[in-house]
């Protein structure tokens, strides 16, 4: 049994064997991933195909059954590298200001000095006034970095000020009153 994914030319896909397990690894600009190939099943690459193929064995319906969800899920998997995962943040608040230096985000949030953060390999980052938009294929690793920046200056409830998410609800308390 045969199955064929059709791969955009921007991935780059590589196969290596690693302690008796078979990986395949895709690339794209400059990050990578990987994923465990099951026993039973052959990947074939050639040009923009990516074809698996079942090898017989004893109990052909077990293996039949990881075949499918091998399948279903690296289709699935590759859809998610292929189109990368943006979020944004808006800074909140009279003197908050962000700049890219290099490969560095330079922020001022009303600090007495600059506070500056190292922007890992695999997101990219633009500006645009008080906006700050990030993409990347890594989830995890986009949603942690975006938590550093964000705890810097945490929203504050009562003034509203300080770094939000672009979509956060903004549910303000209400100021006691003497």
């Amino acid at each position: 049994m045969q199955k064929q994914i059709l791969i955009v030319p921007s991935l780059h896909l590589g196969f290596y064997c690693f302690n008796d397990q078979n990986l395949l690894i895709v690339t794209k600009k400059k990050s990578s991933f990987y994923t465990v190939i099951p026993k039973g099943i052959r990947c074939i690459k050639e040009k923009s195909v990516l074809t698996l193929e079942l090898l017989t064995s004893l109990n052909v319906k077990y293996h039949y059954t990881i075949f499918q969800s091998f399948n279903a899920f690296l289709v699935n998997w590759l859809k998610k590298i292929e189109k990368p995962f943006i979020k944004k943040l808006f800074l909140k608040g009279l003197g908050l200001k962000a700049l890219i230096d290099l490969n560095s985000l330079e922020l001022k949030l009303g600090f007495s000095h600059v506070v500056k953060i190292l922007i890992p390999n695999s997101i990219t980052m633009t500006i645009k006034k008080t906006t700050l938009k990030f993409e990347s294929s890594d989830l995890l690793l986009l949603g942690n970095f975006l938590y550093q920046i964000r705890n810097l200056k945490y929203p504050n409830t009562y003034k509203g000020k300080g770094i939000w998410y672009k979509n956060e609800i903004k549910t303000l308390k209400a100021v006691k009153k003497a």
